[in-house]
């Protein structure tokens, strides 16, 4: 089924008809001059044809508009601020008389000024994906707009303001809320193409079935249980889509529109289908995957032009012969179904290129697919076919075989003329060994032979010059395929679920594989080469079947190009404070391990999105943890963290997670320098070694005091010289240093404090004091502990 739909896509229509008059929108960057001071991300780039000015400043992040816009003397036409950080229209659009096509898609604009519908010229307004929710009454002034695209805002109601646009031609509302299309909509007279997809319409806009000027007509993903009679007389509508309603039939009427290219009722409850159909001559892409549909009509012969075809996902056990007469399908889509026979008339179809029979009862596929000589994607995974058919090796256009699934051994040597092929599918067969004949695929990029037996790979693989993916999970290698590293451009590796403990990699494969999956082996130690492969994005060692990693090296530092780090379901009880150094780390996820804490060194993680460590030990976050501004998904469930509250723990609360934080580490600060002070006042200077034997602190030895020597003078200077050294060796060796006081009790507290920075507890320092005789002392301060934290909550 044709994906690109006007109105499946919502707003492409309108950029579209926007450019129709030769004006470019959308252009390279203009180069940089040595007189601009400002940065190419904030500079407009103009474009004049034809007399027609436009400004591309999409995707820049901008909240204001650059002051050459503003100035300028001959005019904006075309104004494109997709894709920035406006939360309204700047005032300075405004202003610009002569625009014509404002597209502002992709803000955070909330409301409409009333300058806005001043702008005579306007023809179209692009304003999908914003925060609108209401529409003002002055947008009727506009009475020049022929375009209007209010995609994906906060739509609760139908706008009626816009029933008095007079020359309104296209009107997107997709991906709102709105329950209910005014019987009045037929003032917009004009109107070719509404889209209402993605909404909550509870029926069929009856009015609009009055509308005979209307083209497209888009209602798909609402909750529409029926489809009126009088849809017929939408004479002149050429695409309908009504797809995941709750649809159980369709009235006859349907197929009396003649003039109808597309139909789309994938994902309803339809059980069958009208043999009227034969009366949509002009019919050129229908879906109806997803629904209870038992047999094709034979009637569908008649729709001579019909270019795609979708019904996989139905009931259909056998495909009418006349299904050849359909000679223009390119697509067909049959995949899911009770099919147990491969119908010789589907290699009839020769204009066919991609074909899918997925998850059906096939065993044999004829010779004559060898016809189906335009053939590029044929997929039949999980069918019983026992062999790769002889006449798919004939078909010199296949890019693409996907035969995953089935009961298949081996292959023929007549592979290696699919010269074309750039995927290979062929996951869950019964492959005992790699088929050779796949490594004289000259043009393979892909190749999945995931779910199969194989132990060793033939030296030839280094032949696959082109292969960028490969899948080879869930085999059997319990040795590391060295044979892997001869490939030259792989840059996705999956290995898990195999029997492998260590992993050896040459320079080239190091530098070439961007993602790499090594889960459930039987490492006993995190494999270190890994971290030596300075490309790599992506790399997954989670363990639920496999080895579990205790231990994550400090040479995860070198990881600097990482995105994603997957360690879930190991035995891992720390994070390394080095891991501060993959600056461009996005995802961390730990979940399922023995974690104690989190390194205070990740919240220098300015780039992390995504951090998962439920069912770990932790019971609190950093203090820093309000500096991972980018964090938008955090999971910590089956923890035991006291600290911050439960209820403040979630991704779109981070700032607020680090303003407790905060709080709470003054508050610690303070609190610990009362308990080092109380301390310091009890402990006997004597007890001072047991002190720092328990603190874990190596105390300063004394030295002797340093006697300032008196200026020589007279002539016998060096026998008295000679004479006062040996005076003063005699006294540094009578020297003993004198007994602890109360500033080394202080001095050695104070260095515990430094020494453990963050980690100087008020808990140590309260089990130390009853380690070493302080019963009294560590009560009494337990109870001004309690009570500060009681006071605090």
């Amino acid at each position: 089924m044709r994906q690109d739909s006007l109105l499946r896509v919502g707003d492409r229509f309108g950029i579209e008809s926007a450019t129709e008059d030769n004006t470019t929108l959308i252009s390279e960057s203009r180069p940089q001059t040595a007189a601009s001071e400002r940065s190419a991300a904030s500079q407009p780039v103009f474009i004049t044809e034809e007399s027609k000015v436009g400004v591309q400043l999409a995707g820049r992040t901008l909240k204001h508009l650059p002051t050459e816009l503003i100035d300028r003397e001959e005019g904006v036409h075309y104004l494109v601020l997709n894709d920035n950080c406006f939360d309204e229209i700047p005032e300075e659009v405004t202003q610009l008389e002569t625009l014509e096509v404002l597209l502002l898609r992709n803000n955070a604009i909330s409301c409409l000024p009333d300058r806005l519908f001043y702008l005579d010229n306007l023809d179209v307004l692009e304003l999908t994906q914003n925060r609108i929710a209401e529409i003002p009454v002055n947008i009727n002034r506009l009475a020049n707009l022929s375009q209007l695209f209010l995609n994906n805002n906060n739509l609760t109601e139908f706008p009626s303001q816009i029933l008095a646009l007079s020359s309104l031609r296209v009107l997107g509302l997709n991906g709102n809320k709105i329950a209910s299309v005014p019987a009045n909509i037929k003032r917009l007279a004009q109107l070719e193409v509404l889209g209402m997809n993605f909404n909550q319409l509870q029926e069929f806009p009856v009015a609009a079935c009055e509308m005979e000027q209307l083209k497209k007509l888009g209602l798909s993903d609402n909750r529409i249980p029926s489809v009126p009679c009088d849809i017929q007389h939408l004479v002149n509508l050429e695409e309908l889509l009504l797809d995941n309603n709750s649809l159980h039939c369709v009235p006859v009427q349907l197929f009396w529109l003649s003039t109808l290219q597309e139909l789309a009722l994938s994902g309803n409850n339809l059980s069958a289908i009208s043999r009227e159909i034969a009366n949509l001559s002009n019919l050129r892409h229908l879906g109806m995957n997803n629904n209870r549909i038992k047999c094709i009509p034979s009637e569908m012969a008649y729709l001579r032009n019909l270019e795609s075809l979708g019904l996989q996902g139905n009931e259909i056990s056998v495909v009418p012969a006349e299904i050849a007469y359909c000679d223009r399908l390119v697509e067909l889509y049959l995949g899911n179904n009770q099919l147990t026979d491969f119908r010789e008339e589907l290699c009839m179809l020769h204009l066919l290129q991609v074909l899918s029979i997925d998850h059906n009862k096939i065993d044999e596929i004829p010779i004559e697919v060898e016809n189906l000589q335009n053939l590029q994607h044929f997929s039949a995974d999980d069918n019983l076919l026992r062999e790769v058919c002889p006449g798919l090796t004939n078909l010199p256009d296949l890019e693409s075989l996907s035969l995953a699934g089935n009961l298949i051994s081996s292959l023929s040597d007549d592979v290696q003329e699919l010269t074309n092929l750039r995927y290979l599918g062929l996951s869950r067969n019964r492959f005992r060994e790699f088929p050779g004949i796949i490594c004289s695929l000259p043009k393979l990029q892909m190749l999945h032979m995931d779910h199969n037996p194989i132990q060793i790979l033939p030296y030839e693989v280094a032949q696959l010059e082109e292969l960028t993916v490969l899948h080879l999970n869930n085999c059997s290698f319990s040795d590391f395929p060295e044979e892997l590293t001869l490939i030259p451009c792989l840059t996705i590796l999956d290995l898990s679920g195999n029997q492998l403990n260590n992993v050896s990699l040459k320079m080239s494969m190091k530098k070439s594989v961007t993602y790499f999956n090594l889960s459930d082996n039987q490492f006993s130690d995190f494999p270190k080469e890994v971290c030596s492969m300075p490309n790599l994005e992506v790399f997954r060692l989670t363990n639920q079947n496999g080895n579990k990693i205790e231990v994550l090296p400090e040479e995860i530092m070198l990881m600097t190009k990482l995105k994603e780090l997957h360690i879930s379901h190991n035995s891992i009880k720390k994070i390394p404070q080095e891991i501060a150094k993959m600056e461009n780390l996005t995802v961390l996820l730990a979940e399922d391990n023995c974690l104690e804490e989190l390194p205070d060194s990740i919240c220098e993680l300015k780039n992390l999105q995504s951090l998962n460590v439920n069912k770990n030990n932790i019971s609190s976050l950093p203090y820093d943890f309000g500096g991972l501004t980018a964090l938008s998904e955090l999971e910590t469930a089956e923890n035991d963290i006291l600290m911050p509250p439960r209820f403040l723990i979630r991704g779109d609360r981070v700032r607020q997670i680090g303003e407790y934080l905060a709080l709470e580490e003054r508050w610690d600060r303070l609190l610990l320098d009362y308990i080092v002070s109380e301390a310091a006042e009890e402990i006997i200077p004597a007890n001072i070694g047991h002190l720092a034997h328990k603190l874990k602190i190596e105390l300063p030895v004394k030295q002797p005091p340093v006697k300032e020597e008196p200026e020589p003078s007279g002539e016998d200077e060096e026998e008295e010289q000679v004479e006062e050294g040996e005076e003063e060796e005699e006294e540094e060796e009578e020297w003993k240093p004198p007994p602890p006081g109360k500033e080394d009790v202080v001095q050695a507290l104070l260095q515990w404090r430094t020494e453990k920075g963050r980690n100087a507890t008020k808990e140590e320092l309260i089990r130390v004091l009853r380690l070493i005789g302080y019963e009294d002392l560590s009560n009494r301060l337990t109870s001004v502990k309690t009570l500060a934290q009681s006071i605090r909550l």
